[in-house]
């Protein structure tokens, strides 16, 4: 469990810090203008909150599992051709409704991946355990996200190269969170009560 945890984390991280990059990365890499630019980090922000309370309040109704994996197969068949019309077009609506899609889409799914991997583990190591996994995903692949996709950017030469990144991340997440056991009471009583 402490294995997969730390490879969804470290999706989850690469994807957000990648998100959170694409205001550099339209200033610099697509040239638009400041303005357009720095609005990709308030659509991202906003949208990512209200998708991680949409993500919560599913995984209550629908389970956890469900939740992880549906939307993360959307996002990993949904990024590249979002990338695809960002790079090709430049304009406000890609950027910004585009990114807004990815957001809502790839966010759903960690609020209830952060559920079910406390709600897996015992008791008693909850706390330590959850919070080294995050510390260490998150200032491995967090710390190094952004400087990954610049030098990707900067040495292919090509704009698509944060989504070929995001696509790996999206991709490693989605095959951990496969095999994440459901962990939701409701879905762990039902399942009880149906067996023989």
């Amino acid at each position: 469990m402490m294995s997969l945890g730390l490879i969804i984390l470290a999706s989850c991280t690469i994807i957000t810090y990648v998100t959170e990059y694409m205001t550099t990365y339209a200033l610099n890499t697509l040239q638009v203008a400041a303005p357009l630019a720095f609005a990709t980090t308030v659509v991202s922000n906003a949208v990512g909150i209200a998708a991680a309370l949409l993500g919560g309040w599913l995984a209550d109704r629908a389970g956890r599992r469900p939740i992880m994996i549906w939307p993360q197969i959307a996002a990993l068949l949904m990024t590249y051709p979002v990338f695809l019309w960002i790079v090709e077009s430049r304009s406000p609506m890609a950027l910004l409704g585009g990114l807004g899609a990815l957001t809502l889409v790839g966010t759903i799914p960690y609020s209830a991946f952060y559920v079910g991997m406390v709600e897996g583990m015992p008791k008693s190591i909850r706390g330590g355990a959850f919070a080294t996994i995050y510390a260490v995903a998150i200032a491995t692949f967090g710390g190094t996200a952004q400087l990954v996709v610049a030098w990707l950017t900067h040495v292919t030469g090509n704009a698509l190269a944060p989504a070929w990144y995001m696509l790996v991340a999206t991709a490693a997440g989605l095959c951990a969170m496969l095999m994440m056991p459901e962990t939701a009471p409701s879905k762990i009583r039902a399942a009880n009560v149906g067996s023989p």
